[in-house]
């Protein structure tokens, strides 16, 4: 169950750092890329135990490769979607 939290955590994280950050310009250079990068950084290392997918798109991947099961599956979808 805490691998699920922590998945729904770091999704949550990256998707409020990209929605808040995402229109930083300084001229043609853009900084939305320092601050998501650092957040999937994060991301991935709060969930070094847990998944780390912070995509369903990875998970369905994972499933289709064998590496988790249906139930598992589900449970990240519902985890990184809501």
């Amino acid at each position: 169950m805490i691998k699920y939290f922590l998945e729904f955590i770091a999704t949550f994280l990256l998707m409020y750092v990209i929605l808040n950050h995402a229109n930083l310009k300084m001229g043609e250079i853009s900084l939305a890329a320092i601050p998501i990068g650092l957040a999937v950084i994060a991301g991935v290392f709060l969930c070094s135990k847990a998944f780390g997918h912070l995509n369903p798109a990875v998970s369905v991947m994972f499933r289709l490769k064998g590496d988790i099961t249906n139930s598992e599956l589900a449970s990240l979808i519902l985890c990184l979607i809501f």
